[in-house]
């Protein structure tokens, strides 16, 4: 369920497994395994709460990352919900935001939520569709107008957040679905 842009969205679409799933356990576990070894902050994955009642967004995305110095600093907080049965969100700006297209969700996160994090002022957000013949991998950072993409050099997208550059990529594995790896360049 997401609410932005005074729209709520619900999507009971599954999720499909070789163009939606298997990404995002990727770039979590990649993203993850270089924000442990650095000790830089916290990885949230998939079904937790995002809010920023100034931007006028509720979500839940992909994933996210927050540097330890946005939590202690207060740009973005783990907030306990006072509702029953309801767990902790992040609320405020995180550092970075994932983003996969679904055929549903394709308005809802190239539009609606490219506009409100952009209005959250979060410095990095990355939109991934493997919906068609080829990848498109982006790595979008604040403009004076909204996002932009970063240059690709020589294949590599460059990530002002994580300081290294990243490359997606797949192939068919012996199981018949995609293999997806995400490649870090330091």
């Amino acid at each position: 369920m997401t609410f932005v842009g005074g729209e709520l969205i619900i999507d009971m679409s599954p999720e499909y497994f070789e163009t939606h799933n298997l990404i995002k356990t990727e770039i979590t576990a990649v993203i993850y395994g270089l924000v442990k070894a650095r000790r830089s902050g916290q990885v949230f994955s998939d079904r937790y709460l995002f809010s920023n009642p100034a931007a006028g967004v509720s979500t839940e995305p992909d994933a996210m990352f927050a540097k330890s110095s946005s939590l202690r600093g207060g740009r973005c907080q783990m907030v306990r919900s006072s509702r029953p049965g309801v767990g902790e969100e992040l609320v405020g700006s995180p550092d970075w935001v994932l983003e996969i297209l679904s055929p549903s969700s394709q308005r809802k996160d190239t539009k609606l939520l490219r506009e409100a994090y952009f209005k959250a002022g979060i410095p990095e957000y990355w939109l991934v569709n493997a919906l068609g013949e080829v990848i498109d991998f982006q790595i979008l950072v604040p403009d004076s107008n909204g996002y932009v993409a970063v240059e690709t050099q020589a294949g590599w997208c460059a990530s002002p957040t994580f300081g290294c550059s990243f490359r997606l990529t797949r192939e068919p594995g012996d199981d018949g679905f995609w293999q997806y790896t995400l490649h870090v360049q330091e």
